[in-house]
């Protein structure tokens, strides 16, 4: 990433047009288990419309201003990158930063992935989750039938404690 300038902000819906050419990428959908393999239009028009729900946290990954990739938080901590970039220390660098954006009130943070997905098991190690259980099984829609999947979890400390005090501060 020599050369290149990386930032990370909400989605935005001029961003779904990048997001979906990221997505026609095979290679990336393999790792993306809510998906079909190829994605068609109905599955990626579904897909956009989580990214930009209310409810939904939700940011792109931008090099040079142009998405790459995605981070959102739903039930479930959700990533992931184009192959281009695979291997950089992007997906950490974008996890960390969503995270640490969080509001206060999210004291707990779970992630799921395929079980033989090491990048994405290095960064949630490497940012401070718990491997939960044993392999789980759950359907996949980019293969068609059922994977192993790992659940990990990250309790964010004090995160609620601090945002309960601001609340106490702002009644008195």
């Amino acid at each position: 990433m020599i050369g290149k300038h990386a930032t990370l902000r909400p989605y935005a819906t001029p961003d779904a047009k990048a997001v979906a050419k990221a997505l026609e990428d095979e290679a990336l959908l393999r790792w993306l288990a809510a998906l079909p393999v190829p994605l068609d239009q109905d599955a990626c028009d579904k897909y956009l419309q989580f990214l930009g729900d209310p409810e939904v946290y939700a940011s792109v990954i931008c090099v040079d201003d142009v998405p790459v990739g995605s981070v959102s938080l739903g039930t479930e901590l959700s990533f992931w990158i184009t192959c281009e970039f695979h291997g950089q220390g992007l997906g950490l660098w974008a996890v960390r930063d969503f995270l640490e954006q969080l509001p206060a009130i999210i004291e707990t943070v779970t992630a799921c992935c395929m079980r033989d997905n090491r990048s994405a098991i290095a960064i949630l190690t490497r940012l401070g989750f718990d491997c939960a259980e044993s392999p789980f099984r759950r359907f996949s829609f980019a293969h068609g039938h059922a994977v192993d999947f790992l659940r990990y979890h990250l309790r964010r400390p004090g995160m609620a404690t601090a945002c309960e005090k601001t609340v106490e501060d702002e009644r008195k």
